[in-house]
Order: structure tokens, then C-alpha cells, then sequence
């Protein structure tokens, strides 16, 4: 039997729940993890994983707000809170409906558990465990619609697909980019399939959870490396955490910097490099959400200031 005192727990605590969520909607990481502790336990989607403490979650946040757009709204679905005693339970659904509703932060519902413990009368989020379901077979996350039913993301339908471009490069020396590829950009090799006379027909690796073909130079089939055709008119972007870093990581491997890391006019740090084998990389972090109109005028300015605008080649 539920008594008056765990009905008030719980209303305090889907109070504190719904706090959480204003203060992530206003991008307010200090609001957000103000009913956290320093020791403080959470397990999240996102890099590195296991977290402690309330000022090393509040970081967490910091590096993810960048991501959001200016509007977004924090939705809870199926929460259940188990009251007993100076210890509560939280589970149930969350997902973020961004603006616009294409923006990737919307794409999956996620799995929320939590800990509550009272202390010094006052309840405190011990533990908190966000998650969405994989395949173990594939390693690939799949995702979670409003009724709760998973699908996996390579087949998700409409507002939630994620839509892959695989490029194919051809390489002089393909064999050399892979091992490249692995100390530059962190590249996980898929595959390779050598000719009798020690080409490769095709090789395959992993970069920021996408696959990348590549092979060798066939000129007598009309398969041509950038550096036989002296140049590129192509770039492959990639989102990461650190310009700086992901540039002075590939220039240390042998790219040459094409474009240093700079603060653009569209939000992002951006930067630019070319791999020994011709091929050409741009990385970006985003580091401020604009609204259409404020990106409009950005480009305005920029466009008046041709030294602000990058050629991206």
C-alpha cells in the first residue's frame, strides 16, 4: 500500500525530473546536474562512458550543447518512480524534440534508469544509466520509436533514417592508406582483397562509425589516383570532437594542412588537410547553433569579407 509520504517523495522527485529538463532545454548544465552529488554515478551514450561526480557530468553537458540546436524541448514517456524508504528507482523513456524536427539530436528514444537517495533530507541523484538497445551480431545501435519498438538504424524509416554516402577511393599505393588511414584518423581496417600481381581490388575500413572503400590505381580500366590526375575537386567531411587535435593527428602522419583550424561563420571550427595519397579532409566541431536567419546573416558578412569564407579547396 502506497502511503502519503511516498506520494509526496515521488511528486518531489518527477518534480526535480521535470527541473532536469527545463534546465537541459535552456542549455543550463550548472541547473542540470544541481541535484547531482561528487559521487554521482552516470553511465551515458557519450564518451567516457562511466562519469563521477557532479562537475565531471556538468562537463559532459558543456561538450554536448554545441550539438543542440537553439530549440529543443526534454520529453519523458513511461517513467515510473518506486518510492521505499530514503531510496526511489526511476525508469522509463526519453527523447529530445528538437527544431527543426530533422535535427539529429531527435533521431532515437533513449532508456533512462536512475537512483535516488535522500540525504540530509533532501533527495540526490546517486545513479543514472542512459542507453539504446544494439545488435550484437552487427554492433550497431538501433533505435527506439514512441512506441517503444526498436529498429534497426541502417532501416529506420523516415524522421529517424540515417542516410550513408560511402565513399570509394582510389589510392597509388592502397596498401600504404590503409596503414595511413589507421594512424591518422583512427581507422579500423574492414577488409582487403589483394590481385595476383598485389594490387588491391578493394579494401574497406571503418571511420567515425562509417565505412570507407578504397583500392589501387587500375589505370588500364580507367581508375585513376588523385595524384595521377593532379588533384581532387572533392573533400570528405568528417564531424569530430577536437579540430585541433584530429589535424594535428593526421599532419603528424604525413597530411599536409590545407586549412588550418578557425571559428567559421556557420558555427563550427573547421579545418581542412590532404592525405599523402591526394584525397582531401575537412573536420568540424560545432561550437554554436545558429538560427536560419542569424546564419543568413553571418554568410551575409562573411560573403563581404572573402578572407572569412573558406575555399574548401
Amino acid at each position: 500500500m502506497t502511503t502519503q509520504r511516498q506520494r509526496e517523495d515521488e511528486a518531489t522527485i518527477r518534480g526535480m525530473i521535470a527541473n532536469w529538463s527545463r534546465a537541459v532545454e535552456r542549455h543550463d548544465s550548472a541547473a542540470a546536474v544541481a541535484a547531482y552529488t561528487p559521487d554521482t554515478v552516470l553511465y551515458d551514450l557519450v564518451p567516457p562512458g562511466k562519469t563521477v561526480g557532479a562537475q565531471a557530468i556538468k562537463a559532459v553537458w558543456d561538450a554536448c550543447f554545441p550539438y543542440f540546436p537553439k530549440s529543443i524541448r526534454s520529453e519523458h514517456k513511461d517513467l515510473v518512480v518506486e518510492v521505499d524508504g530514503d531510496v526511489a528507482f526511476v525508469h522509463g523513456l526519453h527523447h529530445f524534440v528538437p527544431e527543426p524536427a530533422d535535427h539529429p539530436s531527435g533521431s532515437t528514444w533513449m532508456r533512462v534508469t536512475a537512483c535516488y537517495k535522500r540525504i540530509d533530507g533532501q533527495w540526490r541523484v546517486a545513479h543514472e544509466h542512459v542507453s539504446i538497445p544494439f545488435d550484437p551480431m552487427t554492433n550497431k545501435a538501433a533505435f527506439i520509436g514512441p512506441d517503444g519498438a526498436t529498429t534497426d538504424m541502417r532501416s529506420a524509416p523516415s524522421a529517424t533514417t540515417v542516410h550513408r554516402v560511402t565513399p570509394h577511393l582510389v589510392c597509388r599505393g592502397a596498401a600504404e592508406a590503409l596503414d595511413f588511414y589507421a594512424r591518422a584518423l583512427g581507422a579500423r581496417e574492414i577488409l582487403r582483397m589483394p590481385t595476383p600481381d598485389g594490387r588491391l581490388m578493394h579494401a574497406s575500413i571503418e571511420v567515425n562509425d562509417s565505412t570507407v572503400m578504397l583500392c589501387d590505381e587500375f589505370p588500364e580500366m580507367g581508375n585513376k589516383a588523385p595524384t595521377t590526375l593532379h588533384g581532387t575537386p572533392v573533400t570528405i567531411h568528417l564531424p569530430v570532437n577536437d579540430v585541433d587535435a584530429s589535424i594535428a593527428r593526421a599532419e603528424a602522419a604525413g597530411a599536409r594542412v590545407v586549412m588550418p583550424a578557425a571559428d567559421m561563420f556557420w558555427g563550427d571550427r573547421y579545418g581542412l588537410i590532404e592525405d599523402p595519397f591526394g584525397h582531401r579532409w575537412s573536420f568540424g566541431t560545432p561550437k554554436r547553433s545558429l538560427t536560419p536567419d542569424e546564419l543568413a546573416e553571418a554568410a551575409q558578412a562573411a560573403m563581404a569579407n572573402p578572407g572569412a569564407c573558406p575555399p574548401d579547396a
